[in-house]
């Protein structure tokens, strides 16, 4: 049975669009070992026309996946997935420009898995 995770929310501000990475999801809910099988992300509207990319890094800080870019402006659910979770992966999350007044934040950040 899939199991999911939610990662704390993530904001950039008018202009700076560096990736955040967040806490390792294994020290979250006891994932330590699986596949991740979907995410799914809310991503403001901002006033720049920017996407949005989720990756996840391993323990060594290596990306092991990286998303199509998401448009901004609503819920964004991709599914399908097959990717390792063996233990400490961290989610990024790379907005891929200035998002302009107002800045965006991409909230309700889920990781769904399937534990080992």
């Amino acid at each position: 049975m899939a199991k999911k995770l939610k990662v704390a929310d993530m904001s950039w501000g008018a202009t700076g669009h560096a990736p955040i990475d967040s806490a390792k999801i294994s020290n979250n809910q006891g994932v330590h070992q699986g596949k991740m099988i979907g995410f799914k992300m809310v991503i403001s509207n901002c006033v720049n026309a920017i996407t949005v990319t989720l990756g996840i890094k391993d323990s060594d800080g290596d990306t092991i996946y990286t998303s199509p870019g998401q448009a901004r402006g609503g819920t964004r659910v991709v599914m399908g997935l097959d990717v390792p979770l063996v233990e400490q992966e961290r989610v990024t999350i790379d907005p891929s420009g200035d998002a302009g007044t107002g800045g965006v934040t991409v909230s309700n950040i889920t990781i769904y898995y399937h534990p080992i």
